[in-house]
């Protein structure tokens, strides 16, 4: 065989291995997103060691019995109040965290989705802290939670704060106070938490959980004028693979994923396009389904898009110069027109 030989055949190879990869990355990508059954979160993160670890719908709504604790950070409002009420439903006890002034708020929304006898026999707490304080707030919450919560029964932690500022503007245009409280509030503080209360979520047996809630402004080369939270978010992102890593060698039964969502009608992008926004129909997300998958997904990570439409997006970014999608992005952010959010 001569050298044209050779190369004809070398690329013969390369093109079947390149479309066998693609096809199996399309199925795969088509189960997880369409046909992936939704996970039993009770038998996989529950505690196994305990009675009540397949409890009834009924008690789930109701007793004070539970599989295990989960925290959720910004569980407020939008994704992370939905992953508190879906961890609820399943049989979890849930803190809450988030802003002091936002726990009537929150009570409210659990007592009108039907949860408040668990808020009675405290199965459901509020802790509040201001995530801007970093460090400061982690070592508060964490003194919080070991106060309430028995050794082995942390099962689950989910960070789902996600606050830039309120209109997207140059970096510039930031105080350097400004840029460090994003910087805590949307990175630091969920690193500090985790390495507070990681020792904690080691004990006991079974399989736990750690949930980072990341943006596709961190999964983008640049993300101008939400330069700081784009740079916290991938952050998290780098977090979140580094620790899967890490936990693969010494805690192997931990599950690590870091979530991308893209717009999602709930916080910042409602308050800066609009739920009628005609920017790519069909590109806004419930918090519900971005919560819903991203549980579902909790074993698929370490790095997941929890919504079909995103995932898309995302993939088609690899596609795009790097200067022509800052380029796109400064524009699409410079054209968002800023309400003011629900209280």
């Amino acid at each position: 065989m001569g050298l044209i030989g050779v190369v004809d055949s070398g690329i013969w190879w390369f093109g079947l291995v390149a479309t066998a990869t693609v096809m199996v990355r399309g199925v795969l990508w088509g189960y997880h997103h369409f046909y992936r059954p939704k996970v039993n979160l009770a038998q996989r993160y529950g505690d196994p060691t305990r009675p009540e670890n397949a409890p009834s719908q009924e008690e789930t709504n109701t007793s004070s019995h539970h599989v295990g604790w989960a925290v959720v950070t910004g569980g407020s409002s939008g994704i992370g109040f939905e992953m508190a009420v879906r961890l609820l439903t399943e049989g979890f006890a849930v803190a809450v965290v988030a802003l002091p002034h936002e726990e009537r708020a929150v009570i409210r929304r659990l007592k009108t989705r039907g949860f408040e006898l668990l808020i009675h026999n405290k199965r459901c707490v509020f802790i509040g802290v201001d995530a801007g304080e970093g460090a400061a707030a982690a070592t508060e919450v964490r003194d919080e939670l070991l106060n309430r919560i028995s050794s082995g029964q942390f099962r689950l932690l989910a960070h789902c704060i996600g606050a830039p500022s309120a209109t997207p503007q140059p970096l510039w245009r930031h105080s350097a106070e400004s840029v460090q409280r994003l910087v805590n509030v949307n990175l630091a503080f969920a690193a500090a938490l985790t390495a507070a209360m990681l020792p904690e979520l080691v004990k006991g047996v079974g399989r736990k959980g750690l949930v980072f809630m990341s943006s596709q402004a961190g999964a983008m080369p640049s993300a101008p004028l939400i330069a700081s939270y784009g740079a916290a978010k991938a952050g998290l992102v780098s977090l979140a693979g580094s620790l899967a890593v890490e936990l693969a060698h010494h805690h192997p039964e931990i599950d690590v994923i870091a979530a991308i969502p893209g717009r999602t009608l709930a916080g910042a992008t409602l308050n800066w396009w609009g739920a009628d926004s005609a920017w790519a129909p069909g590109s806004f997300a419930s918090a519900l389904r971005v919560a819903t998958n991203t549980l579902d997904h909790l074993d698929a990570g370490p790095v997941v898009s929890p919504y079909w439409v995103h995932s898309l997006q995302l993939a088609a970014t690899w596609c795009v110069p790097n200067e022509l999608l800052g380029e796109l992005v400064y524009r699409d952010l410079a054209s968002a027109t800023p309400t003011e959010p629900e209280e």
